[in-house]
C-alpha cells in the first residue's frame, strides 16, 4: 500500500555524508538528493521522492512491498574499505616508528657524546706522582709562611674546627659500630 504522497510526507531515509555533500536515499526506492547542506540535501530527496511515486502511482504499480516505519531517518557513515584501512593502519605504523627511530638516534648520540667527553676528560688526566705531591707540599708550606700572624692564627683555628668535626666521623669509619645477631639494624 503507497504511502500518502504529497511535499511534506515522511520517509525513512538514510542520510549520508561523503566529500563535503551530503547524501538521503530511501533504499527500497533507489531515490536519492543531494546537496552541501543537510536541510537542501532532503529538501531535494523528498522532491525527487514525490516526483517518483508520482510517477509510479501513473503507472498502477505499488512502490512499497511492505509498510515503512513512521517516518524515521537513519544515519549511516560508510566504512571505507578493508584494504585502505589497512593500508592507513600501515601508513600510521611506519610514521610511528620513524619518530621512535629518529627520537632513539637522537638519544644514542647524545649518551655517545656525553660517554667520549667523559672518556676524554679521563684520558687528560695524568697520575699524580710522589713528587708531585712533594711539589704541592712545598707550596703550601711557603704560602704558610708568607701568612701574616693573624691569618696565621684564622688558619689554625679554622683547622681545629674542622678537625673537631670531622673526628667522630673518621673515628666511625675507623671503628665501625659492631651490630649483634639477630638485630635488623
Amino acid at each position: 500500500m503507497p504511502e500518502p504522497i504529497g511535499p511534506h510526507s515522511l520517509a525513512s531515509a538514510v542520510l549520508v555524508e561523503r566529500g563535503g555533500h551530503f547524501y538521503f536515499y530511501q533504499p527500497g526506492l533507489g531515490v536519492i538528493g543531494s546537496a552541501k547542506t543537510i536541510s537542501a540535501a532532503y529538501e531535494e530527496f523528498v522532491e525527487e521522492r514525490r516526483k517518483y511515486l508520482e510517477e509510479v502511482e501513473r503507472a498502477g504499480l505499488s512502490a512499497f512491498p511492505a509498510p515503512s516505519p513512521d517516518g524515521e531517518i537513519s544515519a549511516v557513515a560508510l566504512r571505507p574499505s578493508l584494504s585502505r584501512e589497512l593500508l592507513l593502519f600501515l601508513a600510521k605504523t611506519a610514521i610511528v616508528l620513524a619518530v621512535i627511530g629518529v627520537i632513539g638516534l637522537f638519544a644514542g648520540v647524545v649518551v655517545t657524546r656525553a660517554i667520549d667527553d667523559v672518556a676524554g676528560s679521563l684520558a687528560r688526566i695524568r697520575p699524580i706522582s710522589m713528587e708531585d705531591v712533594a711539589v704541592k707540599a712545598a707550596d703550601i708550606a711557603r704560602d704558610l709562611r708568607s701568612l701574616s700572624p693573624e691569618k696565621r692564627e684564622t688558619l689554625l683555628r679554622s683547622i681545629a674546627a674542622i678537625s673537631r668535626e670531622v673526628e667522630p666521623m673518621a673515628d666511625a669509619w675507623r671503628n665501625p659500630r659492631q651490630v649483634p645477631e639477630g638485630s635488623k639494624n
